[in-house]
């Protein structure tokens, strides 16, 4: 088989992880390697928005488009403002992150990046095969790409819920929005349910937010469905009837304990959502994308190898996330009840401590008897480990 070139790491997919992967890779390479990133699409359109708490200012100083100290968090009985130091909240439009790495590499001659599709990944050879006809040979290959058609998953074994979302981005005409604050979970919704959802808003100014309608759902609804919350939610809570829709975004975010297949032998390696980059328990990517993807890195040149170790998170805590995705996705405990007790109990910096699993054991076990049916949540713990499932 002749290849058009030969590489010495080929990034297959150029989303977060691929784009993170590939400017960690540029601090440690020598002048001799040579980087290949493939994508789809040529990222001259904002597609998503990250939004994330961290510590590290890094990237949050030179791309965020707004920052926040304090965030809300409401429900039928309780309501409250908090700060979040030392931590702070931030959002990064993806387009602004695309540029971002396009300007950090276009100057850099041992990096390639071209717009194609990824048609097969020969994992013996190390050869990437594109729709275009053409294929690249690879020392090492970070898969990044993920194809939601094909993935399957024993739902008699695991959990799995979607983290599915409709945004609007809005200005108004009167002040409506505190600037200050980020409107973190507000559970106020047409109906009761057992399941989580919730508003969230992300205020840029007084006139101007994103407002966000999100659900954790076993079964994906109907996108008219979050437009009939949003609607209400003017009306009935912000009071707000003139404003203006500049931009939408719907998504869905697979929230679940099951092991992805990890490939860390040989010439490929997955990164992504496909190697468990996103925290089952919340959704959220950014920050923990960045932080394994380092680790990553880190390990490739100080070891000159990636191991299990330097990508999975450690079980304790996967174990905690699959009981909890257990009792808040069958409704066991409502998710509503089992946030609000979380936010009434423990302060903001350690919540995000321990959901950036840095916490330790005894601050584990600290938030488990902090939630309500606690009794509940300790039992699921149990049944995951006596059913041998691995999670």
């Amino acid at each position: 088989m002749s290849t058009n070139k030969t590489y010495d790491y080929i990034l297959a997919g150029g989303g977060l992880s691929g784009q993170m992967m590939a400017l960690e890779l540029q601090k440690v390479i020598r002048e001799d390697e040579r980087v290949l990133m493939i994508d789809k699409s040529d990222k001259t359109e904002n597609d998503r928005t990250w939004s994330y708490w961290s510590t590290d200012r890094n990237l949050t100083d030179v791309l965020a488009r707004k920052v926040w100290n304090q965030i809300k968090v409401s429900g039928k009985d309780f309501s409250k403002e908090m700060s979040i130091d030392p931590y702070h909240y931030a959002t990064i439009r993806g387009i602004d992150f695309y540029n971002f790495t396009k300007k950090e590499l276009e100057n850099d001659k041992r990096f390639d990046c071209i717009t194609a599709v990824v048609e097969e990944i020969d994992e013996t050879n190390g050869v990437v095969k594109t729709t275009d006809g053409k294929s690249y040979q690879g020392n090492l290959i970070f898969k990044s790409y993920f194809e939601s058609d094909k993935l399957e998953i024993p739902k008699e074994d695991y959990s799995v819920l979607y983290q599915q979302f409709k945004g609007w981005f809005v200005k108004t005409e009167e002040p409506v929005f505190d600037p200050d604050t980020v409107t973190f979970m507000d559970f106020s919704t047409l109906e009761d349910t057992h399941e989580t959802r919730f508003f969230y808003i992300l205020p840029f100014s007084e006139t101007e937010a994103l407002v966000e309608y999100t659900a954790f759902t076993a079964n994906r609804m109907e996108e008219q469905v979050y437009d009939d919350h949003l609607n209400w939610y003017f009306k009935e809570k912000l009071k707000v009837s003139n404003f203006e829709i500049e931009e939408k975004e719907f998504d869905f975010i697979p929230m679940t304990d099951y092991p992805f297949p990890q490939k860390i032998n040989g010439r490929v390696i997955t990164i992504g959502t496909t190697a468990a980059f996103i925290k089952g328990s919340t959704g959220y990517c950014f920050s923990r994308t960045q932080e394994k993807i380092k680790g990553m890195v880190r390990a490739l040149s100080t070891k000159g190898k990636i191991e299990e170790s330097d990508i999975v998170s450690p079980f304790h805590f996967r174990l905690f996330d699959s009981a909890m995705l257990e009792v808040t996705g069958k409704g066991i405990v409502p998710g509503e009840r089992f946030f609000i007790s979380l936010f009434k109990k423990m302060a903001p910096e350690f919540l995000f401590r321990f959901l950036d699993e840095k916490a330790s054991m005894r601050e584990i076990i600290r938030t488990m008897f902090a939630v309500p049916g606690k009794g509940k949540l300790v039992i699921a713990t149990i049944q995951k480990l006596m059913i041998g499932n691995k999670i």
